[in-house]
């Protein structure tokens, strides 16, 4: 008894896409396997029946290969789509840390800048400072100079001529506060304390 109802003739053979490469109706196999069956008490009818099974028999073994195949090339493909996610993953990882990287380095960049705009501000300002000035008060009092109220100088008085003066009181003037004998002659100067 050969087998009832196939999905596919009996002699055809599947490329790789699936499709039927001698094209023979589904209906007229059924026929032909059931004309088959009634005339199987001859011998040409077993031996054309154990052909037939010897054919199914190659068919169902190429079949079972072929699915064995698409099973490895799954597991394959299984491992290379694990193998790109991982390298996907650490291409995503290294690639956020190059950004956190820049991110830190731009902040210090524009801390970097503000430091050196405050910087250059109180270098502006301290330049604008006179220390001399805050530290000694100059000023005048009159024809006197003074030093955080200091008097600097003498009052020069002049009773004889310059020329004296230049020569260093010999003509009998006294300049200033000069002490008494320091240059020579008597103290006429109003001026006594």
């Amino acid at each position: 008894n050969g087998p009832v109802g196939l999905s596919r003739p009996l002699g055809s053979s599947h490329s790789d896409d699936g499709e039927d490469q001698q094209g023979v109706d589904i209906g007229t196999m059924q026929t032909e396997v059931s004309n088959q069956s009634e005339a199987s008490s001859s011998p040409d009818t077993t031996n054309s029946q154990l052909a037939q099974r010897e054919k199914l028999e190659e068919e169902r073994q190429s079949l079972r290969s072929r699915i064995l195949e698409t099973r490895k090339r799954r597991a394959a493909v299984r491992r290379e789509l694990g193998n790109v996610t991982r390298h996907s993953t650490a291409v995503f990882h290294h690639q956020n840390s190059a950004e956190a990287d820049r991110l830190s380095a731009l902040t210090r960049y524009r801390s970097a800048t503000n430091a050196r705009a405050l910087a250059q501000a109180q270098l502006t300002t301290t330049r604008k400072l006179d220390v001399t000035n805050d530290c000694f008060h100059i000023w005048h009092r009159g024809p006197f100079g003074t030093i955080n109220g200091l008097r600097l100088g003498t009052d020069i008085t002049a009773t004889t001529s310059p020329v004296a003066i230049a020569d260093g009181g010999s003509g009998g003037a006294t300049v200033g506060n000069a002490p008494p004998g320091s240059g020579g002659g008597s103290s006429s100067t109003p001026e006594a304390a």
